[in-house]
């Protein structure tokens, strides 16, 4: 029995270190979006000059924003947007690429410029 008390503690210890670094990130998270929610809905009260009409419309304009940023994460375009045009077939001309393509520096996508702060933080929080 004595080898189980060992493993559950090392586990437990290690699950209290991950929940402690997943809480330290959604605790500010969630701080700052209902902040957000918050001025916003002042915002919107103050625009329609009653406390329900910036309920309202913060209720539609949030429907909207969810959608858009649901849709950002799948990755799906905006289906108001029509289609991409299909590309040309070109015969004539024979199309070299030599090496491989780079992006130039500065051409990430908000996406990954997140998760690249996520990591640095956390890289920074083990170390100290």
């Amino acid at each position: 029995m004595d080898i189980l008390s060992y493993i559950w503690t090392v586990l437990s210890f290690f699950l209290s270190v991950v929940w402690t670094v997943v809480w330290f990130v959604l605790r500010d998270l969630i701080s700052t979006l209902l902040w957000f929610l918050i001025v916003a809905w002042m915002l919107l009260s103050v625009r329609y000059r009653s406390f329900t009409g910036g309920t309202l419309a913060l209720m539609r304009y949030g429907r909207w924003a969810a959608n858009l940023f649901w849709r950002w994460l799948r990755g799906t375009p905006n289906p108001a947007l029509p289609p991409p045009p299909q590309p040309k077939v070109i015969t004539k001309e024979v199309i070299k690429i030599v090496g491989k393509r780079r992006k130039r520096f500065g051409t990430m996508n908000v996406s990954e410029q997140l998760n690249v702060l996520l990591l640095g933080a956390i890289w920074l929080l083990l170390l100290i």
